[in-house]
């Protein structure tokens, strides 16, 4: 491990004690845009900045000290797993085999992380597909850090999947990059009609320069609120 990487992953280990998630575990996912007006970001180390804070994030709450990683635009697209052994450079791998997309769509990546996760694990969700199978009880949380630069042109699709998965141990943790101003994130964050509150959005101009300690406090301030109520519904052990 990078000493950057341990320097980073003992922040979140202290941020995770301090909001008494002290022994907690999670599925942590990333998930990143690959949007045409993202392409900067990528050229100035931006997007493997937020890769290696949310592998830090990894390491601190995921067993297998590892993330799953999605990209999207238009469509999404399953990167992998990444560990400490392939973490440097995976934003530059992403960027040389991803043509960036000329839109932004939210639904599809949130699909993908459904599909992998709760319905790989269940065997289907009661209400998708004509699916129709008791609810079980997830062993850890679905931890989902997502990183874009702009509002979505999918809002009415995204905001029913939101709705649908508050009922399931997923949570996700928006988190806006750069001077946009993320009306949808801030309207999804506060919206009524869920089982649970399971979206909190902040934004994170520079995620370079911004102060980890202070970064890992806002990924992790509603997650640990969220936990013990997933945990008190029975969504979550």
């Amino acid at each position: 491990m990078s000493i950057t990487l341990e320097k980073m992953t003992r922040e979140v280990v202290l941020v995770k004690e301090a909001k008494g998630l002290g022994n907690q575990t999670a599925e942590v996912w990333a998930v990143i845009d690959i949007s045409a007006s993202i392409r900067s970001y990528f050229e100035n180390g931006t997007m493997q900045a937020i890769i290696d804070r949310a592998m830090a994030v990894g390491m601190g709450f995921d067993a297998n000290k590892q993330i799953d990683v999605v990209s999207f635009g238009v469509n999404s697209h399953y990167e992998g797993t990444v560990t400490e052994r392939n973490y440097s450079g995976f934003a530059n791998d992403i960027y040389r085999k991803r043509n960036l997309e000329g839109g932004t769509q939210y639904a599809e990546a949130i699909k993908t992380i459904r599909d992998k996760t709760i319905m790989a694990k269940q065997g289907g969700i009661a209400g998708f597909f004509g699916v129709k199978k008791e609810t079980k009880t997830l062993d850890k949380p679905v931890y989902v850090l997502f990183f874009t630069d702009g509002d979505n042109q999918d809002k009415d699709e995204t905001t029913k999947l939101i709705k649908e998965l508050s009922k399931y141990g997923i949570f996700f943790q928006f988190i806006g990059v750069g001077n946009a101003s993320f009306n949808y994130l801030q309207k999804l964050d506060d919206m009524s009609g869920r089982v649970l509150d399971n979206v909190d959005f902040f934004p994170a101009k520079d995620v370079v320069s911004m102060d980890n300690k202070v970064l890992f406090e806002k990924m992790i301030n509603e997650f640990a609120k969220w936990v013990p109520q997933a945990r008190a519904k029975g969504i979550i052990n």
